[in-house]
């Protein structure tokens, strides 16, 4: 399955024209949607973000030869069915998403921090000394120091 994103048309357009559009690879067509979606993310109005989308595509021959030919149109079509409550919708659950993905690597990284300070607590409660436990989990001294301080285990250094 390829992913794909589906763009209402009126049919007001050439549509050879958009037929031309829509039949070009997924990267060439992903490119200027993409690109006006991340001008908007930096503040810009819907028009600049267009132009500079178009700017950069015909800069780097991507529809190069169709916005040539028909720039008016497409930026005319492209401002026309841009619906921006459905792009806020879009950016909104691309955002949540991006927030879970962070949330999950942070929730792994502090339960796996927990982890080991439970192991180490573990392990000086029955050493009660800093050096054996350090060799015993093959870990630095101060990091066994650090948590037998902070949990306030009395522990030698031996």
């Amino acid at each position: 399955d390829v992913p794909t994103e589906s763009i209402r048309i009126r049919s007001s357009g050439s549509f050879s024209m958009i037929r031309r559009i829509c039949c070009l690879s997924t990267t060439q067509s992903t490119v200027p949607i993409t690109g006006i979606r991340k001008n908007l993310q930096k503040g810009m109005i819907l028009e600049k973000a267009l132009g500079q989308a178009i700017e950069y595509c015909l800069k780097h021959g991507i529809l190069a030869d169709i916005l040539r030919r028909n720039q008016a149109e497409v930026r005319s079509m492209l401002l026309e069915e841009y619906d921006e409550k459905a792009e806020r919708e879009y950016l909104r659950k691309e955002a949540i998403e991006e927030g879970r993905k962070e949330g999950l690597e942070q929730g792994m990284e502090q339960g796996m921090e927990q982890g080991i300070e439970l192991v180490i607590k573990n392990a000086l409660t029955s050493t009660h000394s800093i050096p054996k436990t350090a060799r015993l989990l093959m870990m630095p001294e101060e990091k066994v120091e650090k948590v037998a301080r902070e949990h306030k285990i009395p522990a030698k250094k031996e």
